[in-house]
């Protein structure tokens, strides 16, 4: 209901992926260099491929991070019944520039930690690196609106986010099943393009697979997008409501009641 009355809200994510991808190119070119002289010289990765990983890695978060503030603090605004801009989630988002900052070298050296591990210890490194990169990402769910909307700092806000989820069902923390059937539906439908590609393929008729593909990937795009500005949306909303005990306007009380209920006193066992 937020993005169908503000479907402006959606420009976030576009212009996160852009800045994302624009800001990745210079690191794209400088690590297929430095890989190109280690496979010449059969050594291992020098300073400059770490170097220039490592800021990419920055760089890409920093560009999500900042457009995804933006988008919330716009979501916050319009959950409140209050009118907003791409001017004013885009100022609001540069006011909390330092936090952002912060955040950004927290969040990609966490990242990049996690990667790196999973690159080097096999299969097996790979699946423990993605439980703790899960658990890591459940932990730090609210950050982002709490720099954004209660200005706290990056350490603060990991505090205050994993401390909402200890007194919570921290594995309760999901988008609902009415979000994420109605996500799941909008992702089916975005494929059948590609399986009209595929057979107008298949029959040797070229030009409508081309043009079907490329319908493929455009729909798959939008839904991503769409998919990206609900999901902040919906996390502000938790957000608000968790903070508060009420649910903005914009949503029904019970959408939040199965995703919040207070842990139960631990006993033996975990009962």
């Amino acid at each position: 209901m937020v993005l169908r009355n503000n479907p402006s809200l959606s420009v976030f994510p576009i212009l996160s992926g852009i800045a994302a991808i624009l800001v990745s190119i210079p690191f794209i070119l400088i690590l297929a260099f430095s890989d190109f002289k280690h496979a010449s010289h059969q050594g291992t990765f020098g300073t400059v491929h770490y170097v220039a990983s490592a800021a990419m890695y920055f760089c890409n978060y920093f560009a999500i991070i900042f457009f995804n503030s933006a988008l919330v603090a716009c979501a916050n605004e319009n959950l409140q019944g209050r009118p907003t801009s791409l001017s004013f989630g885009l100022h609001a988002a540069a006011r909390r520039l330092p936090q952002i900052l912060g955040w950004t070298l927290i969040a990609s050296t966490v990242g990049l930690i996690l990667r790196t591990i999973g690159e080097r210890t096999g299969v097996a490194g790979a699946i423990v690196t993605s439980i703790i990169g899960l658990a890591w990402n459940i932990a730090v769910f609210f950050v982002v609106p709490c720099m954004v909307l209660d200005l706290e700092s990056p350490f603060s806000a990991v505090k205050k986010s994993t401390g909402m989820l200890k007194q919570t069902w921290g594995e309760r923390i999901i988008l609902g099943v009415g979000v994420g059937s109605a996500l799941g539906i909008l992702y089916l439908f975005a494929f059948i393009p590609f399986l009209v590609a595929i057979f107008c393929a298949v029959n040797e008729v070229y030009v409508l697979a081309i043009i079907f593909g490329i319908a493929g990937v455009l729909s798959l795009l939008a839904v991503s997008i769409i998919a990206s500005a609900i999901t902040t949306i919906y996390q502000t909303a938790l957000y608000i409501y968790c903070r508060t005990g009420s649910a903005p306007t914009a949503f029904n009380p019970e959408s939040f009641q199965n995703a919040f209920k207070p842990k139960p006193a631990s006993g033996l066992f975990g009962r």
